[in-house]
């Protein structure tokens, strides 16, 4: 009798997936594939150049069910504007692996939803502003860091090397400057470990862990042994071993020698409020909550602005005719014993389209960051379901003919105007994303760039030693970044 009940019990949970699984009448076209799997994206191409070959066939808005997961990709600048707008779409999708990254705490900013996102986005957009982000003042310590990783590049002239990690301290320490109070060596050795580890984890991302992802129920079916194997193990110690690191020798130090009447940095300013706020009912702030908080700053406040910063390196040394014009052009405006500031800034017209360009091109961040729908809504004449996971094709907007001439060139022009004057805001360029979900560090971001790529460029010439190839293919096994591959480059200092 038992046998006969479970047999029947399975053929009805069985018959209530397949019906699941019917794909729902107005939604966009696409790929739905076969019940309960989907199809599977290909591991040797990258997921937006496979996007890019659907938009060929079903348009601007697709559809693609993979796992158990509805996306939706929009492949259209106006139409991700919209999506994006709407209070529907203001939500993360509860990724196992993001949850594992945070340790299963309902923390931070980045992968947040509802009131704790909309808490930690307001305090942090307020206070940093405050602390300077965007204002003109922030540029000189910006331009002391600009000074330090010129000397430290001089050390690695007149041979082929890797970029070096400093380029991912420097841009952390103007941050953390304004969050922590303090600033970090630019060679010190266990924040050059803390990216690598940070790395590590993002890579995991893009690994087998996605299945987890793809296909929730298996979280609760799998062994621990094997989810090791899928690399969320990696993923959960390389974040332990950054919380312990931000734990115990950043917030400690804040928590033991923090004057509450005159809070110097963000640390201190969230204490200080965590503090008149401990009886709040509407409050989310907590001590774990400012960990993960300021792990986002040293994870998406980093990352994304050095790999800009190594992508233009790269695409000076493969383009040295591109390369002699913003040479000639800082040298022109920019005195020989300073480095370039904000006061250059209006006047280098072509250093300016060089920087954006590398954002156009680079597109590091290809696909955005996720989103979900809280509620069904329309687009473009089609039905957005609920729970579906909605992407805005970012890169394909970088590279659409509508809005370049020339989209799959690297080519400065785009952000010129007829009169060879440096046009920032363009249509069908969102580097940052775009909506309530815009990264809060934009201003500080362009900042970073600006002084960063200008200091590079006035003091080294960068080239392509002999014998070695320089690509600028994307990996094709990322999903989430596209960050450049190391390549050895030469520095020659410029006198």
């Amino acid at each position: 009798m038992w046998t006969e009940i479970a047999l029947s019990l399975a053929v009805l949970v069985l018959f209530a997936l397949i019906a699941s699984s019917k794909k729902p009448s107005g939604i966009p076209p696409g790929l739905w594939g076969k019940p309960l799997i989907g199809v599977m994206p290909s591991h040797d191409i990258p997921l937006g150049d496979q996007v890019k070959e659907l938009w060929k066939k079903h348009g601007d808005i697709i559809s693609w069910r993979m796992g158990s997961q509805l996306f939706i990709f929009i492949c259209d600048y106006r139409l991700i504007k919209a999506a994006f707008a709407k209070q529907e779409t203001q939500d993360r999708p509860p990724y196992y692996s993001f949850k594992a990254f945070t340790e299963f705490f309902e923390a931070g900013i980045g992968t947040t939803n509802g009131q704790v996102w909309m808490n930690n986005r307001k305090f942090a957009l307020h206070h940093l502003k405050e602390l300077g982000m965007g204002k003109t003042y922030l540029g000189e310590a910006i331009k002391e860091e600009a000074r330090l990783l010129v000397e430290d590049f001089r050390k690695q002239v007149n041979r082929p090397v890797d970029l070096p990690w400093s380029i991912n301290v420097a841009v952390l320490n103007v941050i953390w400057q304004m969050i922590a109070g303090t600033r970090y060596d630019i060679n010190d050795a266990k924040i050059i470990r803390l990216h690598k580890l940070l790395n590590e984890a993002l890579a995991c991302f893009d690994g087998p862990v996605v299945y987890l992802d793809l296909f929730p129920s298996l979280v609760y079916w799998l062994p621990f042994w094997l989810k090791t194997r899928l690399g969320m193990n990696q993923i959960y110690e390389n974040s332990k071993i950054i919380r312990t690191f931000i734990q115990e020798e950043v917030l400690n130090q804040h928590v033991k020698n923090i004057d509450r009447d005159n809070p110097k940095d963000f640390i201190d300013s969230y204490l200080v409020e965590m503090e008149k706020r401990k009886n709040d009912p509407e409050s989310t702030m907590s001590m774990d909550d400012l960990t993960y908080g300021l792990i986002d700053f040293f994870g998406d406040g980093t990352s994304t602005t050095s790999a800009t910063t190594r992508w233009a390196v790269f695409y000076l040394a493969k383009y040295p005719e591109i390369q002699k014009k913003v040479h000639n052009e800082i040298d022109s405006i920019v005195p020989r014993d300073e480095l370039p500031s904000l006061e250059h800034k209006a006047r280098l017209h072509y250093t300016e389209a060089f920087i954006h360009e590398v954002m156009r091109v680079a597109s590091v961040a290809p696909l955005g960051g996720p989103h979900i729908t809280s509620e069904e809504f329309e687009l473009g004449g089609y039905r957005m379901p609920k729970d579906s996971i909605i992407l805005g094709h970012l890169e394909f907007c970088h590279k659409h003919p509508r809005y370049w001439e020339k989209p799959n060139e690297f080519y400065p022009e785009h952000f010129l105007d007829e009169n060879g004057k440096f046009c920032a805001k363009k249509e069908g360029f969102l580097p940052f994303g775009i909506g309530r979900r815009i990264c809060i560090g934009e201003a500080l971001a362009r900042m970073e760039l600006f002084y960063f790529i200008t200091a590079l460029i006035q003091n080294f010439t960068f080239t392509v030693p002999d014998g070695e190839t320089l690509t600028t293919e994307k990996s094709t096994s990322e999903r989430i970044f596209a960050f450049p591959t190391s390549f050895k480059i030469l520095i020659t200092e410029r006198t």
